[in-house]
């Protein structure tokens, strides 16, 4: 029986169905927080809201056609993904589910409440059965760091060691990574926002475990770090499913770059294919694909015909991932998830 908070992340306009989820978890012995039930008279709402979601574990995000469209509902997540909470997807009907929660196993109440409430009740803990980890992706290809995770990749992953030895391992680890990083930083022997990419690469290629390696992911803790880390391990690597979600979490716009120009002699590209430590000079990238800016280039707001924003920039060497590829008349636009500064 799990004893820690779930947060409820909802739209009004499923407030029926949240009530009485809420309460069936409740009487299945669950610690949930829920608005409606918890805010008591005279308190401030939003900040009775934002003291929930920090002090709660896992984060119950329910999906619907108006929940996916509410911007309050999707900050509640990518907070959760930020700090690391677990995020448990609750599929209530039919609906787009977001790119960010595309890698994480959903209870499916559309199709079946009683199934649905089944495999909710196993991934919180709540019944005897050993809990299902709703953050390990449904789906992940061999080649996972040139196509990362979707609704329709595949791949086995290898069991995880248990919770409690590996994390303590990796707190103890990391810690002495930062401070040593730390210190390297203060001698003025290294600069992070100088290193390069063969500084990322040595601190993941030169692990000597698995274990390390993510340690030193965490420790940099940018979209590169993470990628040469599930370029390394493709195979049955351990945390394959925790770098996608951090890398997800680093990601804070979407828009249209044009990729490459067209011209009577050989095409330039602005951008190559990447793959974790080295670049692909492929001329068309691939939906769910990593790209590498090669120069400053400006985001547009559609693929073709948007409007140029001058203070929407993907800087040189920022890596984003490709969600729509469109040729036209020879050249090639992406629309993409990235870090906008």
């Amino acid at each position: 029986m799990s004893s820690e908070k779930i947060f409820f992340s909802y739209s009004r306009e499923n407030s029926e169905f949240v009530l009485n989820l809420a309460k069936e978890l409740r009487t299945a012995g669950a610690e949930v927080w829920l608005d409606q039930l918890d805010i008591k008279p005279g308190t401030r709402w939003d900040k009775s809201i934002e003291d929930a979601l920090r002090s709660s574990k896992t984060l119950l995000v329910i999906l619907s056609k108006t929940s996916v469209a509410s911007d309050n509902v999707m900050d509640e997540v990518s907070y959760a993904l930020e700090e690391g909470k677990q995020v448990v997807p609750v599929l209530m009907e039919e609906c787009e589910i977001p790119f960010r929660l595309r890698r994480l196993q959903f209870a499916d109440f559309a199709e079946s409440h009683e199934k649905g409430m089944e495999t909710l009740t196993e991934a919180l803990g709540l019944g005897e059965k050993a809990p299902l980890n709703l953050t390990t992706d449904q789906q992940r290809p061999k080649d996972t760091v040139s196509t990362p995770s979707q609704a329709n990749e595949s791949a086995k992953m290898s069991p995880k060691p248990s919770v409690s030895s590996s994390r303590k391992k990796l707190l103890i680890l990391g810690g002495a990574i930062i401070i040593i990083l730390g210190a390297l930083y203060v001698a003025d022997i290294i600069n992070f926002e100088d290193s390069s990419d063969d500084f990322v690469v040595d601190m993941i290629e030169g692990a000597a475990t698995e274990e390390e390696a993510w340690a030193n992911a965490q420790s940099i803790h940018t979209i590169k770090g993470y990628l040469d880390y599930m370029a390394k391990y493709s195979e049955g690597g351990i945390f394959l499913e925790e770098a996608g979600i951090y890398i997800d979490s680093l990601y804070n716009a979407e828009g249209v770059v044009q990729y490459s120009e067209t011209s009577d002699g050989d095409k330039e590209n602005y951008f190559q294919i990447y793959k974790g430590g080295f670049d692909d000079e492929t001329n068309t990238p691939e939906v769910g694909q990593y790209i590498i800016s090669l120069m400053d280039n400006v985001v547009n707001s559609s693929l073709v015909g948007g409007d140029v924003d001058s203070e929407h920039i993907i800087k040189q060497d920022e890596v984003a991932t490709v969600l729509q590829v469109q040729n036209v008349n020879g050249v090639v636009f992406c629309k993409i998830l990235y870090h906008q500064e």
